[in-house]
């Protein structure tokens, strides 16, 4: 039996209080003899023992009542004898959630430093004999030790290096990795801590497959621990703002017209919170504003002209609050001066009029107010130079298009696929030449370049088609119209067009009746897209209304936009970074040398926080390249060197984790039962309790109040039943 207060035993000594009360008022007299009295002596002394009798008892619980409720104030333990369960070495996992809302508080209140207290001071009363794991709680969970470990200086000093990331926490894998901790230590017993904040993100509590994964990990183990979700102080999460995205109206970034940006910034809050929003560019306030945010998601419009092409960054920031990791969002993006266009004609003429591909080209051409310089670069080649076409020479455009083209070679084929794969843009534009057969071998069943299966060709002699762009389904990829609304081209008049089938996940933009017009889908880092009628009036009479400059405008710019690498990525992804044109900016051939020629580079990179490091560059084929994988800080990223331009990188933080739904409800109760012995507790109080129940240990307080309640309740009857 062990005491956990035992300084409150001394209450113990109240229970003398009645003791001197009854001393002090006992009845002090003096003999007086006299002889009328002689006779009652002997009945006087019978009532006088029966009194003291009902006196002595009721100073006994009286007294017994005081001890006994000092007694469950000192809170007494019994633990089983030595030797037992509770008694025998035990090895302590900790799960140590370094998810990005762990940031959430500053200083003593900061939930990471909370977490990290109770795990040093788990480690700290862990006895000499008793062994301890850590597992770091991310996105990718990882044990800091081969095997646990008994030195508690070493394990403590790895706790105090340690920082939250901006990721989420996998906590059914993090579970498993403690379940293999435990059974890689050899001692009888082992007890899992979960030390979170209590975010609800990465669980996957809905999911019932995968706690049945866990579960069965679990009952697999030689050694079957306890598991603790450890919370910390409860605090006001549900007032978080968070900038969830930054986005582009038009697919394409250029010099010539003004960038729309929508961002989109979220209150988790019930009610409505006023921040000053400011929009930065490259580090530059453009544009400040207060705004009321009402629950639920805003979208914040705003405008930039870029003055030169290349790497850029922008930022948007709404306020601060607990979590301040979320409270901006830094996204880059790249500015083109030009998009390269290649443009393979099924049927070539001296007349723009006449070919295939003569529409098209003075429709790219005239961007720019129709000046000459203007935002796309067209080369024009015939169907016969497509062999010569490589995939070498497919890279230094964006778009290729295939305007009436029979039919494409194995070779050329390859190629295509390679160069939509590594993010070009592909549009198929079909007419009268095109070979059903032919086209299908691109289509590959649904795996080729080809978004849809060509089936025939559709003829109305009594009317005609007209195209048809559903509400939202052709959003980000048609910029001339408003996508909310289903917009209908009456001035367009089609006659015949190529029935086809689309893919399982292609997307059908537009449509004729149903039948599909313009069908696109992704394809490896690019994106390709079926154009089913003509690009010249044979077929439609589209190329001569005002619809065909904008429409076939956007659909090359929304192809061309895909961005290789990609310079926005989540925390604990890799930047890949890759040049090949000198800071001048002038035009060279794709596979000439670099300006630096054999010569090492190295790159410098800057974290967000300003520290320096370098990052070497290798040549492969003329382009210089590298692979930066620390990426734990989020903010800009920026690449430089002597010979290629400065190029920005943007890590951005787990959106998720702005979601301040906590683990308490029906779905974590559930996840809990099919786990088995996993509890939800909140703070070091309750889990040292539930702890002293896993071990057998049991409180005799409540039993000792109890019974003083009990005693105190006699005494009280017992004193009106004797006075009556």
């Amino acid at each position: 039996m062990t005491l956990l207060n035992p300084i409150l035993l001394f209450g113990m000594l109240f229970a003398a209080v009645p003791i001197a009360i009854h001393l002090l008022n006992r009845n002090r007299y003096q003999v007086e003899r006299f002889g009328g009295m002689m006779f009652l002596r002997q009945a006087l002394a019978v009532k006088a023992r029966r009194l003291k009798l009902r006196q002595f008892i009721l100073l006994l619980l009286r007294c017994a009542a005081l001890a006994l409720l000092a007694l469950a104030l000192a809170r007494p333990v019994s633990r089983p004898r030595s030797g037992g369960v509770a008694d025998a070495p035990t090895t302590h996992i900790i799960v140590l959630d370094g998810s990005q809302s762990m940031t959430r508080g500053e200083g003593a209140e900061n939930a990471f430093h909370q977490a990290r207290e109770q795990a040093l001071a788990i480690v700290d009363k862990m006895p000499a004999r008793d062994n301890a794991q850590i597992i770091w709680g991310g996105q990718k969970p990882t044990a800091l030790f081969p095997i646990p470990t008994f030195d508690k200086v070493h394990i403590q000093n790895r706790l105090r290096s340690l920082e939250p990331k901006a990721e989420s926490m996998n906590a059914p894998l993090a579970l498993e990795q403690a379940f293999w901790a435990a059974d890689a230590s050899r001692l009888p017993r082992s007890r899992v801590y979960v030390l979170t904040d209590g975010q609800a993100n990465g669980w996957e509590l809905a999911d019932e497959a995968v706690w049945k994964r866990v579960k069965e990990h679990k009952t697999l183990l030689r050694v079957t621990p306890f598991v603790y979700v450890v919370t910390g102080t409860a605090e006001e999460r549900e007032k978080n703002v968070a900038v969830t995205d930054i986005q582009t109206v038009s697919p394409v970034l250029d010099v010539f017209r003004p960038a729309r940006f929508s961002c989109s910034i979220h209150n988790f809050a019930s009610s409505r919170q006023r921040r000053r929003v400011r929009f930065l560019v490259d580090g530059v306030l453009k544009r400040e504003q207060d705004i009321d945010l009402p629950p639920g998601v805003t979208d914040w419009q705003c405008e930039h002209t870029f003055d030169s092409p290349g790497s850029h960054y922008v930022t948007v920031e709404a306020g601060h609050d607990r979590l301040a990791v979320d409270d901006r969002l830094t996204m880059a993006f790249v500015v083109k001066r030009r998009v390269r266009a290649l443009v393979i004609e099924g049927r070539s003429d001296e007349n723009p009029w006449q070919a295939d591909g003569g529409f098209l080209r003075m429709a790219l051409e005239a961007g720019a107010g129709g000046t000459k310089d203007g935002l796309f670069d067209v080369v024009t080649r015939p169907q016969a130079d497509m062999d010569a076409c490589g995939i070498d020479y497919l890279r230094a455009f964006q778009c290729v298009i295939l305007a009436d083209v029979t039919s494409v070679s194995d070779f050329f084929l390859f190629g295509l696929e390679r160069y939509v794969e590594e993010g070009g843009g592909l549009l198929l534009a079909l007419g009268q030449g095109a070979v059903a057969s032919e086209y299908n071998r691109m289509y590959k069943d649904g795996d080729g370049v080809l978004p849809a299966r060509l089936v025939e060709i559709k003829v109305y002699d009594q009317r005609h088609f007209q195209p048809t762009f559903p509400a939202g389904a052709w959003e980000g990829v048609v910029e001339c119209f408003d996508p909310g609304r289903t917009h209908h081209l009456a001035q367009v008049n089609v006659a015949r067009f190529w029935r086809t089938l689309p893919a399982e996940n292609a997307a059908v933009i537009a449509h004729f009746d149903g039948e599909p017009f313009l069908v696109s889908r992704p394809y490896g880092k690019g994106r390709t897209m079926v154009w089913t009628t003509t690009i010249n009036p044979e077929w439609s009479n589209v190329v001569l209304t005002p619809h065909f400059l904008p429409l076939i405008q956007n659909v090359v710019m929304y192809l061309s936009a895909s961005v290789t690498p990609p310079v926005n990525v989540r925390a604990g992804q890799s930047l890949f970074y890759s040049s090949k044109r000198p800071v001048s900016g002038e035009r060279r051939d794709a596979l000439a040398p670099s300006p630096a020629g054999d010569k090492p580079v190295v790159c410098r990179v800057s974290y967000p926080s300003g520290e320096q490091r370098g990052l070497p560059l290798t040549n492969q084929g003329g382009e210089w390249v590298g692979r930066w994988d620390e990426t734990h800080e989020v903010g800009v990223y920026t690449f430089e060197t002597d010979d290629f331009p400065t190029r920005y990188f943007a890590v951005r933080p787990d959106p998720s984790e702005s979601d301040p739904a906590t683990l308490s409800g029906p779905a974590f109760e559930s996840a809990a039962q099919t786990m088995g012995h996993m509890m939800l507790v909140s703070g070091t109080t309750r889990l040292s309790e539930e702890i002293r129940k896993e071990t057998g240990a049991r409180e005799w307080w409540q039993v000792a109040a109890l019974t003083a309640v009990l005693l105190l309740a006699l005494e009280g009857f017992v004193s009106w039943r004797w006075r009556a």
